[in-house]
């Protein structure tokens, strides 16, 4: 009956099983039979309790009733967690891929569209196509009710029927039975409702003017359809979702909501209660999150009319609203949007089936919605990569820190980096495979490899995600740091939001400047280069490959940095690359933020511009420099020096207030406290030592006067021991009275420091006091002193003078004496008594000589005393009165004591010439004497002194006759003959002993005899100068020995050159010696020694030079035939040289072991055997030199090197390798020939480093001779150059300039340019004349720049150098033709283009490259024309072509057209060999510099000349002038001959 009531009539909706849960839920105690009035008595609980957000516990008593109620979503779908059900026969049914169902991972927007219809359970079963299945979607069972279809269509029971129950509080039978009637009745509605809407204009139009589904009054009435509805619908929202369906709530989001909270709690709010406050509500968000994202769904899924009737939720169409005009499900009209206007537009008939076949496509080819990917992406999400960031910039670690330094930033981020990079190898790239091996892989169509892409492509797009969030959280932690303007110094100002990032300290720069430390630069590297470093991290992950999956191995990191490298890498996931827009952008909004930011503290660090010379100053050097300039470091200026420490300390006062200790300027806290404490320290530092140099003078000049007081008190006190010293005295009290004085004003100067020093609160050190105080007390001391050293000074004046006048009268009487024993001298003439006498005056004079020094010293101290001076001439005249005297006796003393020995002594002891010296002497003091005793100058003779004076001469006289006598019997050349001689002539015999003396020989009567003894004397002397020489040369050859050295590995030795030249020398002049005196008439009794060593000296020098021209010869043959592949190629001459180095090999084992020189040249035959050893040298040199021609016939380019550089390239030839050092030498561009690794020579490199390789290799082992294979190799070269020349032409118009310029050697795009050059101004002539020309130069122009722009790129030193040497060439063509067209040149022939150097590639009969004839290069300059000689010239530079440059080319090619030769002339350094040397790069041909010299000969020449003309090259001779005539002409006649 209750069932009746609630099927028709009025319907009281608090009747419904529900309300009754909730009734006894809200009341707190179980039902009972009044629970409907209490119901009814409720009623405004239970709106309350509705308006209060009670469904999730009505939610749960339906779960308690067992109720079950089909679901909301389908969490048995093949390809997500969960996806709405629909109808496919519906034109608005939502494929997976549309459904809320997806959104649970961002990864899975792109899913197939009826895949999980079509895959059977069965993944290895055959899939079907779409439309195919056999069975309607509405027809699959729902697991969550008994019996009841999901599709709305589906017209079986809803339910079984609800057995009978209570009247008034139906049980949970009546309530299920209640149920399906309203939803019955719903349903009934709703068709109703769907039928009247699709037939009826007017209601839509009602419901477009905010009035839908009201389609008739039983809707309204229906009330039991409503709240079951509503009732059903909190359900879903509360229990019908899972949360695990819902998307994860992103931990980001705390994060962005917990930088707006503060990092401290509001005042009187604990730490506890704030911490708990703020997990609560952290709790309460992420409640509320799951809670309305359940809403969501919920919302969504009902919107769909067949979702509504498959869930029983048509009662809330009444209140439903379009999605597009609200927020929700509920809600009032908002009216008719166009986006609904365009939802209800008619759409053609084949629309369904194009929508279909686009979703089959999708279905077939899309790979993202596969369980492999939903866990993909379950596992970024779930692992926590959505939210990580390989760039920390919102921890704790990170934000507590800041400021740091820019070098910490950098480390913590590449850490963090790191840290990230590592979970990615070692923790999300297992993972992922992990889910590959768990979940095997099933691709869409069979396309393995397009599956395994789509998988890559997901983990790119995670990659990628991962990198743009850091870089945008990156980028947000710097953009809310704005730049400060103006500067706060004082941080009195300005408040801040955030903390600084940075913190650098100011200092001073090596230029003198303000700086960073660590630098703004730093920073801004420090910001960017972890921007990189994040960027790469993602980088260079391994795909997911078929291999690593059933190896279970992921490749290694690659070994490659480069992002372009690991981009283009197939097998690493593709990730962000540096060069893409918004990492790009990044950069710049950083770069722009920090730059900004810098603004503030490059004003801050302006500020201290002005201080900054405080830093430059050197205190100490400053203070003494400063000290110069006011008054000198011993006396300073105190008014200057007080106005200097003034400025510096308000300098370091200012800099004191400038700012505080630390500055924020935005992004950077700027540490100014070390920087201003260093300042105020130099300032200090500075002021200090100021006053150190005002205290240093202070100090030094109190020691200064202590000592000097010190000094004048020991001084006045000594004693006086002379007269001189106590007037000394006397003189030194009168002065320290006027230092005394001064001494005081130095104190009071001294005093004055002491209070300036004072002022400045100067430490003075104590020792500095008490000097000081000692030095101040000095004055009053020092009267005292002076007054008793005056004192003691008068009497001992008084003393020293009664002294001298006692002196003066002893004095006096001795002078008497003096006079009396004068006169007694002068009659005095015993000669017997020589001696005494001698002595007597000798002892007279020194008494004398003393009297002279005592007289002038008494006169010195009565000046002294200030008396009048005695004369004392008549000493003085004493003593010349006596000198005569004193000579006469001692003269005549010495002659008599020499004339004893000479005349009873041995006569052989006497030396002749000191005899004949002695007695010239006495003779001459006693002539002189009797001149003066004779009167000849007192005019009064004085008999006894010149009787004895006369004497002594005559004595002399008679002895000095015995002087020839002398010189001839004591010459130390007398040998026996000669003695044997003089006793036949003198009659007797004359021996040299101690017995015999000159005054026997005397008595003999040898006097008889003096002529004929002083000829055999002299004959003597004669031959004892002969024998000495011959000693003497004898002497200098003892000891005098070869010097050998063992010479590299031969086993053998050579000379060495002193000892060799040594004997030269000596060879050179005692030859001559020898000579001279063989031809002597006094040699005979030598000459059988005399001969032999003439003989043997010859013999010695002859050898010498023998030996050293076959050494010369045989150190240069040596090595030469020490080679086994020169001894094959002339084994004449090496044989030649076996036997001759087996010679020379004997003789230095020889000499090795008797080096003595002298021995040496006794050696028998020697000078033979180093003769035939010449004899033989010159045949094998011979033999070598036509050798050496014939290699040098064969390869004509060996005319340009020395014999020792081709033998050495000779004895190399079996291993061509060995020639590499040689190969510059014979090419001069070539570097190093190329060598493969069966030795063939495949090309060369040019001293840049340009590489060529040939077009046809050569093989020395197959030519064989190393001339052979060079010349090879120098026709493979030119032939390259022109095959290359050939490409390069071709190419030309093909590739644009300035990649043309860079893809060829750098000499063929100089004459390949200049071709094309050629040929374009001839066409400009031809077809537009001068302004054919005009407009030719202006392309001209234009290449130029664009080759001036290539020049400023990046390029290798290879290409700029090409482009260098390229811009000198197309500068001046441009010149060219500017010039022409200004010229108005109209025809080809004109001259001013004739006389251009043009080049042409045309057809020749014989191309110098040595191939066919074909197209090769001609070079034509007026009415000359050269070949291109294909010579390779390396990539160097070009000269710069000036006018004279012009005129010199057109006489070179002038003469060479000719035959001629050219010679350039003028000053030194004009540039006439370069310009000669570039025409020859111009036409590419070999030219050789040769520098000339005097010492040039006609052989040298000829050999040069030859190798000209056999070669082709050109010459260089480089100071021409400096060949002498005679070799020119010398080689004309020789050549003409």
């Amino acid at each position: 009956m209750e069932g009746d009531a609630l099927a028709g009539g009025a319907y009281n909706p608090f009747q419904h099983p529900l309300v009754f849960v909730l009734d006894d839920y809200l009341a707190g105690k179980p039902s009972a039979d009044g629970g409907r009035q209490g119901a009814y008595a409720n009623h405004s609980s239970v709106e309350e309790s509705f308006v209060s957000n009670q469904e999730h516990q009505i939610a749960l008593q339906v779960v308690q009733q067992r109720r079950k109620l089909p679901p909301v979503l389908n969490d048995k779908a093949l390809f997500t967690r969960a996806a709405t059900y629909g109808d496919r026969a519906d034109q608005s049914y939502h494929a997976p891929s549309n459904r809320i169902g997806v959104h649970y991972s961002p990864a899975s927007m792109a899913a197939a569209g009826m895949l999980f219809e079509e895959f059977p359970q069965d993944p290895q079963a055959p899939r079907t196509k779409a439309g195919t299945s056999p069975k309607a979607l509405g027809e699959v069972c729902s697991s969550y009710s008994s019996n009841r279809p999901i599709s709305p269509n589906h017209t079986g029971p809803l339910s079984p029927p609800a057995a009978a129950g209570r009247p008034v509080r139906p049980n949970h039978a009546q309530s299920r039975a209640s149920t399906t009637t309203l939803m019955s009745q719903s349903a009934s509605l709703h068709q109703q409702l769907m039928q009247q809407h699709a037939g009826d204009q007017l209601t839509q139009q009602q419901q477009h003017q905010g009035q839908p589904w009201q389609a008739g009054s039983p809707m309204a009435a229906d009330e039991a359809a409503i709240v079951d509805a509503l009732l059903r619908y909190h359900y879903y929202a509360e229990m019908g979702i899972d949360p695990r369906q819902v998307a994860p709530f992103r931990e980001e989001w705390v994060g962005n909501a917990l930088s707006m909270v503060p990092n401290e709690p509001p005042p009187n709010v604990s730490q506890a209660f704030f911490d708990d406050f703020i997990s609560n509500s952290l709790d309460e968000v992420r409640s509320d999150y799951t809670k309305a994202m359940q809403k969501a769904i919920v919302d969504y899924v009902i919107a769909s009319p067949l979702e509504r009737q498959r869930l029983g939720l048509e009662g809330l169409e009444p209140l439903l609203v379009p999605r597009n005009l609200g927020r929700g499900p509920l809600g009032p009209s908002l009216g008719l949007s166009s986006h609904q206007r365009v939802v209800q537009r008619q759409l053609p008939k084949d629309w369904h089936e194009h929508v279909m076949l686009a979703r089959e496509d999708i279905a077939w080819t899309l790979q993202t919605l596969s369980p492999n990917a939903l866990e993909l992406s379950r596992l970024w999400h779930e692992c926590g990569y959505a939210s990580a960031r390989l760039l920390d910039v919102a921890t704790v670690d990170l934000l507590e820190r800041l400021p740091v330094k820019a070098d910490w930033f950098r480390g913590y981020q590449q850490s963090a980096t790191e840290q990230v990079k590592g979970q990615l190898w070692s923790h999300w790239l297992p993972k992922c495979l992990d889910v590959f091996r768990r979940l095997p892989p099933v691709p869409i169509n069979g396309d393995t490899d397009a599956y395994f892409r789509a998988v890559a492509t997901l983990q790119s797009n995670q990659l990628r995600g991962l990198v743009s969030n850091t870089l945008q959280d990156y980028l947000a932690f710097f953009r809310q740091h704005k730049a400060v303007h103006p500067l706060d110094p004082q941080q009195d100002q300005q408040l801040w939001s955030c903390l600084p990032v940075f913190e650098m300290d100011l200092t001073a720069t090596i230029q003198g400047r303000v700086g960073f430390e660590p630098s703004v630069q730093d920073a801004q590297v420090a910001v960017l280069s972890v921007v990189e470093a994040a960027v790469y991290a993602a980088l260079g992950l391994p795909k997911i490959s078929p291999a690593s999956i059933s190896n279970s191995t992921l490749s290694a990191p690659p070994a490659v940095t480069n992002a372009a490298a690991l981009a283009s890498n197939p097998t690493v996931i593709s990730g962000t690359a540096l060069n893409e827009n918004f990492v790009q952008n990044t950069v710049k909004e950083l770069l722009a933020i920090l730059e900004a930011n810098q603004a503030a503290p490059l004003e801050l660090a302006a500020l201290f511009e002005p201080y900054l010379y405080l830093l430059q100053l050197n205190p100490e050097l400053y203070a003494y420099s400063f000290a110069e300039g006011a008054g000198g470091k011993d006396a300073p200026d105190l008014t200057k020096f007080g106005a200097e420490i003034e400025r510096l300390q308000q300098a370091a006062q200012a800099v004191r207030l400038l700012c505080t200790e630390s500055v924020r300027t935005g992004l950077y806290l700027v540490q100014c406290r070390k920087f201003k404490d260093q300042l105020i320290a130099a300032a200090e530092a500075a002021v200090h030592d100021l006053l150190d140099v005002v205290c240093t003078a202070a100090r030094e000049s109190n020691l200064k006067v202590f000592d000097q007081y010190q000094v004048m008190t020991a001084e006045v006190g000594k004693p006086a021991n002379s007269g001189e010293e106590v007037l000394a005295l006397k003189k030194l009290i009168s002065k320290c009275n006027i230092d005394n004085e001064k001494l005081k004003e130095e104190i009071a100067v001294n005093k004055s420091r002491d209070d300036f020093l004072l002022r400045f609160r100067f430490p003075v050190p104590d020792d500095d006091f008490d000097f000081a105080r000692k030095a101040y007390e000095w004055p009053k001391r020092f009267s005292d002193v002076l007054r008793e050293a005056g004192t003691k000074a008068a009497s001992e004046h008084r003393q020293f003078e009664g002294a001298l006048k006692a002196r003066r009268r002893e004095f006096d009487k001795r002078i008497e004496q003096y006079a009396a024993e004068v006169a007694a001298v002068e009659g005095r003439a015993d000669i017997v008594k020589r001696e005494v006498v001698a002595s007597e005056v000798t002892e007279l004079q020194a008494k004398l000589q003393a009297a002279v020094q005592e007289a002038e010293e008494i006169n010195i101290q009565e000046k002294m005393f200030g008396w009048g001076t005695t004369k004392y001439g008549h000493v003085s005249s004493l003593l010349s009165t006596l000198e005569p005297y004193v000579t006469l006796w001692t003269t005549m003393n010495d002659f008599y004591n020499h004339y004893a020995a000479w005349m009873n002594g041995p006569f052989w002891k006497l030396n002749p010439e000191q005899v004949e010296a002695e007695s010239s002497e006495a003779y001459r003091k006693l002539f002189k004497l009797t001149k003066t005793f004779g009167g000849g100058t007192t005019g009064e003779a004085k008999q006894q002194p010149l009787a004895v004076a006369e004497e002594g001469r005559a004595k002399i006289t008679a002895f000095q006759g015995y002087i020839p006598l002398i010189n001839a019997v004591c010459n130390q050349g007398l040998r026996e003959r000669h003695w044997a001689a003089i006793a036949e002539v003198v009659g007797f015999e004359i021996k040299q002993d101690e017995v015999t003396s000159l005054k026997r020989l005397l008595d003999n009567e040898i006097m008889e005899h003096l002529e004929r003894v002083t000829e055999l004397s002299d004959s003597a002397s004669r031959e004892f100068s002969i024998e000495k020489a011959l000693d003497k040369m004898s002497a200098d050859w003892e000891g005098l020995a070869f010097e050998l050295g063992t010479w590299k590995n031969t086993g053998t030795h050579i000379l060495k050159g002193g000892p060799v030249e040594e004997a030269q020398m000596l060879l050179d002049d005692h030859v001559v010696k020898s000579q001279a005196m063989a031809a002597s008439p006094f040699s005979k009794p030598f000459e059988e020694r005399l001969v032999p060593w003439e003989k043997k000296l010859r013999t010695l020098q002859e050898m010498l030079e023998e030996w050293l021209t076959c050494q010369g010869k045989w150190l240069y043959l040596e090595p030469i035939f020490s080679a086994d592949e020169i001894m094959k190629q002339i084994p004449r001459e090496g044989t030649a040289f076996r036997t001759m180095d087996a010679t020379w090999r004997r003789i230095m084992a020889q000499v090795h072991e008797q080096p003595l020189m002298m021995a040496v040249a006794d050696i028998p035959e020697l000078l033979d055997q180093l003769k035939e050893c010449n004899r033989q040298l010159d045949v094998v040199e011979k033999g070598l030199n036509d050798f050496l021609e014939t290699k040098k016939m064969a390869f004509p380019r060996f005319y340009f090197l020395s014999n020792d550089e081709l033998l050495e390239i000779l004895s190399e030839a079996k291993d061509p390798l060995a020639v590499q050092p040689f190969v510059k030498k014979c090419f001069e561009a070539v570097k190093e020939l190329v060598f493969e690794q069966n030795g063939e020579i495949s090309g060369m490199v040019s001293l840049e480093g340009e590489k060529i390789t040939f077009v046809e290799r050569v093989n020395p082992a197959t030519t064989g001779a190393v001339e052979s294979w060079l010349l090879e190799v120098e026709g493979a070269i030119k032939r390259t150059m022109h095959s290359i020349t050939r490409e390069a032409l071709t190419a030309y118009p093909k590739t644009a300039r300035t990649t043309w310029i860079l893809q060829w050697p750098g000499q063929l795009v100089l004459n390949g340019s200049q071709v094309f050059w050629t040929r374009e101004v001839t066409d400009a002539i031809q077809s537009g004349g001068s302004k054919g020309l005009s407009s030719y130069a202006h392309k001209c122009s234009q290449e130029l720049a664009k080759l001036v722009g290539l020049v400023r790129g990046s390029l290798t030193n290879l290409e700029r150098a090409t482009c260098g040497a390229l811009v000198v060439i197309d500068v001046h063509a441009r010149d060219v033709t500017s010039s022409m067209a200004a010229d108005g040149v109209e025809d080809v022939r004109d001259f001013k283009w004739e006389s251009q150097l043009r080049y042409y590639w045309e057809h020749h009969e014989a191309p110098p490259s040595g191939v066919k004839a074909q197209e090769t290069i001609m070079v034509r300059m007026i009415n000359a024309e050269a070949l291109y000689g294909y010579e390779y010239l390396g990539n160097s530079g070009r000269l710069v072509i000036t006018p004279l440059t012009d005129r010199c080319y057109r006489t070179l090619m002038g003469a060479i057209h000719m035959n001629l030769g050219g010679a350039p002339a003028g000053p030194a350094g004009t540039g006439k060999t370069e310009t000669t040397k570039d025409l020859s790069k111009a036409l590419a041909i070999q030219c050789v510099v040769f520098n000339c010299s005097d010492g040039l000969d006609y052989k040298a020449m000829g050999k040069f000349f030859k190798g000209l003309a056999c070669s082709g090259a050109w010459t260089c001779f480089d100071e021409f002038n400096r060949i002498e005539l005679e070799v020119l002409s010398d080689e004309y006649l020789g050549n003409s001959g």
